[in-house]
């Protein structure tokens, strides 16, 4: 053979290796595209499907919150309907808050100390006067009461009585006269040793012993005490 044909030969042969070389090129490309593509479509699949979970989700979410507040307000309907009904035609007597409910009437135990009339002003800057007690149930709350609020010896509470009009006719801030009391042993003594007036006031509380219901003393008027305020407790609904 000539050396011309095996140069063309060769040739040939080269073409061809080359032309099966772009092939198999051009086939991996398609294939690379092929998966390229792939991948994407299952990506932007996945994606549409996590945005319609989130959406559901969402909506169920929604859904949820409504059905709660929808419930809660029918529960608070259903309530204060079902409380309506049971308490209808009563009246209810609320104190505000720092009062104590007793009876029909509210109570305020100060815990800063003033004269006897101080103590009556400050009552009236909250719609009240010093108390007034009427009965030994009353006498018995409030001295009960006062064994908590004691800390100290000398802790003790105006009341809303006194002589000062006349020594010896003691009157309640209403200026009804007084009939049950609950004086101390050799009370009311109108001591001068403390104030050249006397003691034309009354202040309660004792911390202990088997007398304490009768724990009423006589007092100095400008001595600084604290104080029992009282109002009548005020109608109010039951289910607020």
């Amino acid at each position: 053979m000539s050396s011309m044909s095996k140069t063309s030969n060769m040739s040939k042969t080269s073409n061809m290796s080359k032309t099966s070389n772009m092939s198999k090129t051009s086939n991996m490309s398609k294939t690379s595209n092929m998966s390229k593509t792939s991948n994407m479509s299952k990506t932007s699949n996945m994606s549409k499907t996590s945005n319609m979970s989130k959406t559901s989700n969402m909506s169920k979410t929604s859904n949820m919150s409504k059905t709660s507040s929808m419930s809660s307000t029918s529960s608070t309907s259903c309530s204060k309907s079902l409380c309506s009904d049971l308490f209808e035609g009563e009246t209810f007597l609320k104190c505000e808050a720092g009062w104590e409910k007793h009876g029909g009437n509210c109570y305020y135990f100060s815990t800063s100390k003033s004269s006897w009339i101080n103590s009556r002003r400050s009552c009236a800057d909250h719609g009240s006067d010093l108390v007034k007690i009427d009965s030994r149930e009353e006498q018995l709350f409030l001295q009960s009461r006062l064994r908590g609020l004691m800390v100290e010896d000398d802790d003790k509470f105006w009341i809303g009585l006194t002589d000062s009009v006349e020594e010896g006719r003691w009157f309640w801030v209403d200026g009804s006269p007084l009939d049950e009391s609950f004086w101390s042993q050799n009370e009311p003594d109108d001591w001068k040793g403390e104030n050249p007036a006397g003691e034309d006031c009354v202040r309660m509380g004792e911390r202990g012993g088997s007398h304490d219901l009768t724990c009423w003393f006589d007092k100095a008027c400008n001595v600084s005490l604290k104080s029992i305020c009282e109002k009548p407790a005020a109608p109010g609904r039951p289910c607020v």
